[in-house]
């Protein structure tokens, strides 16, 4: 489908904004080099692809300066944009939207949670990815009465579980979540 003259700039931006954001998800995900191992070789602009260079070129001009670490992860985010179905470029879309509409004070929350995301150990970030994947596999009216739960709580209220959750084995967090009573109850 090709692209309104006006509307270029617009998508050339958000291509940009995604290809920076999954750069980020690559470098956050890449195991570091091994000891010795030889520095990412410099790449040339004119290396690129096509479409590596339409959905890096704002990058262009200043290409050449890059340190040859963020050139080989903004081709490689670009390189995954490439691949990308229209339906989760518009996810990406959406979301950048989303962080771009979101206060200061909101950001900064998410970056601080993301920054405790990443101090997990591993054991405990799939711990939380089995729970939220078990969220949404509930059923929509079942989602929804926990997050009208959740919203209701006083900050001390949320406090108090999250603390409680902390203190919980897998099993008994299974039960709470099942809806099982438990010998102790939760706010």
């Amino acid at each position: 489908m090709a692209v309104a003259e006006p509307m270029r700039p617009f998508v050339r931006v958000l291509a940009v904004a995604a290809v920076c954001l999954l750069a980020g998800a690559a470098l956050a995900d890449a195991p570091p080099p091994p000891p010795g191992a030889e520095p990412p070789a410099r790449l040339e602009w004119q290396s690129l692809s096509e479409s590596q260079r339409e959905a890096l070129e704002p990058f262009r001009e200043r290409w050449s300066r890059l340190p040859p670490e963020q050139q080989q992860l903004l081709m490689h985010g670009a390189t995954r944009w490439e691949r990308m179905s229209p339906e989760q470029r518009a996810r990406v879309r959406d979301r950048m939207q989303y962080w771009r509409d979101l206060p200061p004070e909101e950001r900064e929350r998410v970056r601080a949670r993301l920054d405790q995301l990443n101090q997990m150990p591993p054991e405990q970030k799939k711990q939380l990815r089995q729970g939220l994947q078990r969220f949404r596999d509930l059923p929509p009216g079942e989602r929804e009465r926990l997050r009208e739960r959740w919203q209701q709580m006083s900050p001390d209220e949320r406090d108090r579980l999250r603390e409680r959750w902390r203190s919980m084995t897998p099993q008994e967090r299974e039960s709470y979540l099942d809806g099982t009573p438990q010998t102790e109850t939760m706010p």
